[in-house]
């Protein structure tokens, strides 16, 4: 009879020989990692609250062309009526 067919393993770290480290180089490791986390998470929330800036300063600034155009208009009905 054949051999049973067996599928390749789906995990990589699996395939992967396991590298033990000695605890000050994993923790160096460890480091690197999270400081490189932290710089990601800081850019992304300066970059957030600049977003935020722009979109609240073009809200604003849109506001007040409306309410220039709103007045304007109004003025206009005024005089049209007189």
């Amino acid at each position: 009879s054949p051999p049973p067919s067996q599928l390749p393993s789906a995990s990589r770290r699996k395939d992967r020989p396991e590298v033990t480290l000695p605890p000050q180089k994993r923790l160096d490791r460890d480091r690197r990692a999270h400081a490189y986390t932290r710089q990601l998470m800081e850019t992304e929330a300066r970059m957030s609250r600049e977003a935020w800036a722009r979109a609240t300063n073009l809200s604003d600034l849109v506001h007040g062309e409306v309410i220039s155009l709103r007045t304007t208009m109004l003025g206009q009905m005024s005089d049209i009526r007189d």
